[in-house]
């Protein structure tokens, strides 16, 4: 017989380690996020002045299944007077019953564990908040996104075209030491989570001694999506160096980033010390906004500078959910891909993420110039040769004209040199100065294949024209749309 735990919080607890256990992850830190706010939440409910008996979770469990927007009330209440006298001024009012609390968190903190741990408090206990939807904190989210814009890693002029600039970013590593620098560069490069990065083990990195990119596939935490990315040259040389200096004699199976020691065994690094260090960096530098943790540089900010890059490398959006983890982002037809194909199309983005690397913003926007000149040229050739486009059907008929395909190929090759040698030339000499930025021996198949994939129906209808006009050229008539008899 199967027991039934009557503790709500015993029944919550079990709940999030049943979960994790079916999607194969490690509840030790959501379940002690749970372990502090619930007290919290308790010592809330029960501040309340004039309070005849103490609310107990049992209560709290009833007296959301009978009216539920009671909890969403103390919810919200909750989530006002964790954040003390930093809460607007016309929300204190609505906790001025409540005995202050002692401490205060920032509206972050604040808002996950109102709206995020304390409403899953309720619905591992079975409370269904229907279609409620929790509350906005757009002030956080703007001061956030208006404090990343003074710092910006992509410019853009009209003229110029798309610009990279990571001295601001340089400045800030320069205070790190090659550890926590080397953590930066690699979440910058891959796209990834601090927390999914600290989990890499060294048997991963070692597994992986030859290669110039390391390549990453995973799985991430928070969403339980799959994801396959990799990490830059750039990222691998400084976390190869980080390994050989201070982890060359760790086992295999040790995690690549390690804290301080724990009766002699090394501690993986964690997604709340990495963001300490990287606070008290931005502090150093002043670019510490009053009164939040979310400085331009958080570990975060990595993943967002990731996104942005590929919109800027074009890169087509289901690559882009397969290299980050997006929903639905990867699916069979990337995990059956060519490790070199895929990798190819990581590295047109992995100039935009090259933090310490040679390319100024200066070389960018020229690079930018010459695609976005080069890709012009392509649009106005195709649109030559598709004004010289003739109906197929033509064609078809002078075949059946002829007993040899070889007379048919020479013709064919004739009209090339007649009618498209020279569009067909500066075709391939504009592919070619594409190819000259893009590393060759990697990308030449890509970018070719590409391109090739747009033209080659329109430079085979205009080879067929060609044909036709040759025929005539030479005295053989050819039916016509309205299929009139034709002779040699």
């Amino acid at each position: 017989m199967v027991e039934v735990n009557d503790d709500p919080i015993q029944r919550c607890l079990e709940g999030i380690k049943l979960n994790a256990q079916s999607r194969g992850t490690d509840p030790k830190s959501t379940l002690s996020g749970y372990k502090v706010a619930i007290p919290q939440y308790l010592e809330f409910v029960n501040s309340e002045t004039g309070l005849e008996e103490e609310i107990t979770p049992e209560a709290l469990i009833d007296e959301a299944r009978r009216d539920i927007r009671l909890a969403q009330v103390r919810m919200q209440r909750f989530f006002i007077w964790l954040q003390g006298d930093d809460a607007p001024e016309d929300e204190r009012r609505q906790v001025e019953a409540y005995e202050p609390w002692d401490r205060k968190v920032k509206q972050t903190s604040a808002a996950v564990k109102a709206y995020g741990t304390i409403r899953g408090f309720y619905t591992h206990n079975k409370v269904d908040f229907g279609k409620w939807s929790t509350p906005k904190v757009g002030s956080m989210v703007k001061d956030t996104i208006e404090n990343d814009r003074k710092h910006p890693i992509f410019t853009y002029d009209p003229d110029e075209g798309y610009g990279i600039d990571y001295t601001g970013l340089r400045g800030f590593l320069d205070l790190l030491n090659p550890r926590d620098k080397a953590i930066y560069v690699c979440l910058v490069s891959s796209g990834q989570d601090s927390g999914d990065l600290f989990r890499l083990t060294l048997k991963w990195l070692r597994d992986q001694e030859d290669r110039k990119r390391l390549s990453w596939r995973g799985r991430r935490q928070k969403t339980h999506e799959n994801f396959w990315t990799f990490i830059s040259a750039e990222a691998t040389r400084m976390l190869r160096q980080y390994v050989k200096i201070e982890r060359a004699d760790a086992a295999d199976g040790e995690p690549i980033f390690a804290t301080r020691l724990v009766n002699g065994t090394p501690r993986r690094m964690t997604s709340a010390k990495y963001s300490s260090i990287l606070t008290d960096a931005a502090m150093k530098l002043g670019i510490l906004p009053e009164g939040t943790t979310q400085h331009p540089f958080r570990a975060k900010r990595a993943r967002h500078i990731y996104e942005s890059a590929c919109k800027k490398a074009k890169i087509p959006d289901d690559r882009v959910k397969c290299f980050m983890g997006h929903a639905g982002g990867i699916g069979l037809q990337y995990v059956e891909r060519n490790l070199d194909e895929h990798e190819a199309v990581y590295a047109t983005v992995e100039p935009y993420l090259t933090v310490y690397g040679q390319q100024s913003a200066d070389e960018l926007s020229d690079v930018s110039r010459r695609m976005n000149d080069a890709y012009r040229r392509i649009s106005d050739m195709l649109d030559e040769v598709e004004r010289q486009k003739l109906e197929t059907d033509e064609l078809r008929e002078a075949v059946k004209a002829f007993e040899s395909d070889e007379y048919l190929n020479a013709l064919a090759d004739r009209m090339v040199e007649k009618k498209l040698g020279g569009v067909i030339r500066e075709f391939k000499e504009t592919v070619k100065e594409i190819e000259e930025y893009y590393n060759a021996d990697e990308f030449r198949g890509k970018i070719y294949d590409e391109i090739m994939a747009l033209v080659t129906p329109m430079i085979a209808e205009e080879i067929q024209k060609g044909v036709v006009d040759i025929l005539k050229d030479h005295g053989i008539e050819v039916e016509d749309e309205e299929g009139s008899d034709g002779h040699l």
